[in-house]
């Protein structure tokens, strides 16, 4: 397929175009956006470019993610606070919104916020006006938002865990990003893009190539960047050493083996993991034994078990092997 582009998002599959069209459309307006997606589809990239292509790009983008904050923060880091509004508010703060006036803020995973905090932002949608935290007035705000799940919130709303007023008011443009399994004569265009941006001149095989579309991508674009960025860091020569790469990104190409008794697919399971998890550590510590188990928080003789278990290059000096144990 053609590649085409959204700013720095790229694809050619028809319902990524489509989605571009619908983009251009959409970033010239004020309208409010819901970006649906899985996690790795490039949400906030798709936001970032919403904002880069509306009348405001001059002004701020601001990133909140509702998924990482405690929630008894949310409403300071959100709307702000005076100072002496709750223990440890030792000067008036700018909320998010705040900082986002004249320009975009992005409220990325939405469906992570308690349903108790839903109805204050709601108030601001409505009144296009803050209110800190601890204060009785209102300031006016004049700030485009563009928000993101990967959970279905319509079916948040039926199960009353998400606000359905708060649904529509955020829902105004729907936009859903197809995950990268469905989009396949995507892969090809987006390896050669991520192989120009980390290796370019590195050549990939015709079977990595296949091997590459077949794969599900439960990561999605995300973990595709990761591997080709992964893999022209081993490339040896100039063909990229696709094995160790797709290896590393263990868990979703685990291929847990269904067809075995549960006790011995577990058991190669676990052999996998830890043979993948000690060869990382100790390539990361350059074999240097105590760093590891420290990080590990292993003692050094399981580690030392481990390492010849799994056979892992005995010729390398154990560091430490000889001093005596720590704890």
């Amino acid at each position: 397929s053609q590649m085409s582009a959204f700013g720095t998002i790229v694809g050619g599959d028809t319902k990524m175009r489509q989605m571009f069209t619908l983009l251009e459309d959409v970033a010239a307006t004020n309208a409010t956006v819901l970006i649906e997606g899985e996690t790795g589809t490039g949400k906030e990239l798709i936001a970032e470019e919403v904002h880069n292509h509306s009348p405001r790009r001059d002004g701020p983008f601001v990133v909140f993610d509702c998924g990482s904050v405690p929630r008894e923060l949310i409403e300071s880091m959100l709307f702000g606070h005076v100072k002496g509004s709750f223990t440890g508010a030792i000067t008036d703060r700018r909320g998010a919104f705040a900082e986002a006036h004249g320009g975009t803020i992005f409220l990325d995973e939405i469906g992570e916020m308690a349903i108790d905090l839903q109805p204050s932002l709601l108030r601001v949608l409505d009144k296009r006006a803050v209110r800190k935290v601890g204060s009785n007035t209102y300031e006016k705000i004049d700030v485009r938002v563009v928000a993101a799940t990967n959970r279905d919130l319509r079916a948040e709303v039926a199960k009353k865990a998400f606000r359905e007023d708060l649904y529509y008011r955020l829902a105004v443009i729907r936009v859903s990003v197809p995950p990268l399994r469905e989009r396949g004569s995507d892969i090809p265009l987006l390896i050669q893009h991520f192989v120009n941006n980390f290796g370019p001149g590195l050549n990939v095989t015709t079977e990595d190539m296949a091997r590459l579309v077949r794969h599900s991508w439960p990561g999605n674009v995300r973990e595709l960047r990761n591997v080709i960025e992964r893999a022209s860091l081993l490339a040896k020569g100039q063909s990229i050493n696709l094995e160790d790469a797709l290896v590393s990104e263990a868990a979703p190409s685990l291929g847990i083996r269904t067809d075995l008794p549960f006790k011995e697919a577990k058991g190669q399971l676990v052999e996998m993991f830890e043979r993948e998890y000690i060869e990382d550590l100790m390539r990361r510590h350059k074999m240097n034994l105590s760093a590891a188990a420290r990080e590990a928080q292993i003692d050094r003789k399981h580690l030392r078990e481990l390492i010849r278990k799994y056979g892992l290059d005995p010729r390398a000096k154990l560091d430490g092997d000889d001093e005596p144990a720590e704890d």
